[in-house]
């Protein structure tokens, strides 16, 4: 199985099936693919052919995860999905101790590929916690142990 393929068997099981939650702000989702974010497809019958094509077009080629390693590329698909290609790069240049723009430049990726893909992975990952536990105050609290376990489940999925 390629990269992709291994990583986008985490996210769509970390995403789950079809919910259409009240308090959900996205709306009806689907594989982690929202109403809001998608105005125009049919989230109900979405499959997960099709939002593995979304999540390849939307996410990982704009992330640059092909230029990436193993577990690397899997962090940053799954991080990008979860909270945006810009932040899931912050959680990647603070792990690669490079300047934190959001941008993957020449000199994150060039400092990126110099790192050991398995260190700069969990780095990331645990970036990606202290992220979590900043974020989640007011109304977000209710999700910081879902937020948390997916990042544990990450974690145990790359190793």
């Amino acid at each position: 199985m390629s990269n992709y393929g291994k990583s986008v068997t985490f996210v769509l099981n970390a995403e789950g099936g079809l919910v259409n939650a009240s308090s959900d702000h996205g709306g009806m989702t689907n594989f982690g693919i929202s109403s809001k974010q998608y105005p125009d497809l049919d989230i109900a019958n979405l499959t997960r052919r099709q939002a593995m094509d979304i999540y390849f077009r939307d996410y990982w080629t704009p992330g640059q995860c092909e230029v990436m390693s193993w577990p690397v590329d899997c962090v940053h698909l799954d991080a990008s999905v979860n909270s945006g290609i810009k932040q899931s790069t912050r959680f990647l240049q603070e792990a690669a101790n490079v300047p934190v723009d959001g941008q993957l430049g020449p000199i994150t990726l060039s400092a990126i590929r110099e790192m050991d893909p398995a260190a700069l992975a969990y780095q990331a990952i645990q970036a990606r916690r202290v992220f979590f536990n900043r974020i989640a105050v007011n109304d977000q609290v209710k999700f910081l142990a879902g937020w948390l376990k997916r990042c544990d489940d990450l974690e145990a999925f790359i190793k």
